[in-house]
């Protein structure tokens, strides 16, 4: 009862009053079927839903929240018409079609998981992978489990275009999250690529399933990775966008929004977290004041 109380106050927000405004609300898709209700939970302390409840109250434009599989999405932002993905990381290929956000939170990247340990002259002296292909290949199974249709960030989709097909295992899900840290605790695959925090999420909640692991970051792979709003490219869109980015520079400085962004943040990453919260707000006012003095003048 608490929850559905919680979810009603949440899409006030979201949704507010289509009566006070002429505007049409902006769609914004979303692959998570529980992403509603997380948001309206405040026992739920996960980066992305505890984000957005934190985000929601300070964003005055009305939005409707609509769930469809992340393949559908796509597709819908590419119609003739106004629409947005919730959570998507920025690449060299979207950035030329979509808009994108601030980042809305920032997390350690993806790393390999094992159920075997890479060999030494496999990594570099910071532990790191140095070939992703060559890693794969001296598996005993020979393949890693990665998801279908989504980006990685620029960096690790150009190193997985090196893998053979025939080393890949493709999951697809509408629904993908912790589908493939399931896939790897319960034995069903011996290397995947998984974020961390899915992996803690999962674990958390499936107590039991964390025989023995490693873990590996890959060399050239930034490692802290945040996840944007995206949208298709629409007057209506840059508007929100603008809205939208206000609400989340009122965030970076906030100390809740920092704890959330620490939780599954490694001690030794929480310095690159903190520089790369930095660096967001920086190039944001880069960008933004001098468009702001071209239009007082």
């Amino acid at each position: 009862m608490k929850t559905q109380i919680l979810l009603a106050v949440l899409m006030s927000f979201c949704v507010k009053s289509f009566a006070a405004t002429e505007t049409t609300p902006v769609r914004i898709y979303y692959g998570m079927e529980s992403f509603l209700k997380d948001v309206a939970n405040p026992a739920d302390q996960d980066a992305l839903p505890t984000t957005y409840r934190l985000l929601l109250p300070k964003i005055n434009v009305p939005m409707e929240f609509v769930y469809a599989p992340f393949k559908r999405s796509l597709r819908h932002l590419l119609e003739n018409e106004p629409a947005c993905h919730f959570y998507a990381l920025e690449n060299g290929e979207r950035k030329t079609q979509h808009l994108f956000s601030l980042p809305i939170t920032f997390l350690p990247s993806p790393r390999v998981y094992t159920r075997t340990p890479v060999e030494e002259k496999m990594l570099n002296n910071k532990g790191e992978i140095i070939s992703l292909t060559e890693t794969v290949q001296m598996q005993p199974a020979r393949v890693i489990l990665l998801t279908e249709s989504i980006s990685y960030g620029d960096e690790l989709d150009t190193f997985i275009k090196q893998i053979p097909a025939r080393n890949i295992v493709w999951r697809a899900s509408g629904d993908r999250h912790n589908k493939v840290s399931e896939m790897f605790f319960k034995h069903r695959t011996q290397m995947a690529l998984i974020y961390p925090q899915e992996a803690h999420q999962y674990l958390e909640t499936q107590p039991g399933n964390d025989r023995k692991y490693y873990s590996y970051g890959i060399e050239g792979v930034p490692a802290i990775v945040g996840g944007k709003m995206m949208c298709n490219k629409f007057p209506q869109n840059e508007a929100f966008l603008e809205e939208f980015n206000q609400g989340i520079l009122g965030l970076y400085d906030d100390e809740e929004y920092i704890a959330t962004q620490q939780r599954h943040t490694p001690d030794a990453l929480r310095d690159l977290l903190h520089e790369a919260i930095t660096r967001a707000k920086s190039s944001y006012r880069e960008t933004i004041e001098p468009e702001l003095s071209i239009n007082i003048n």
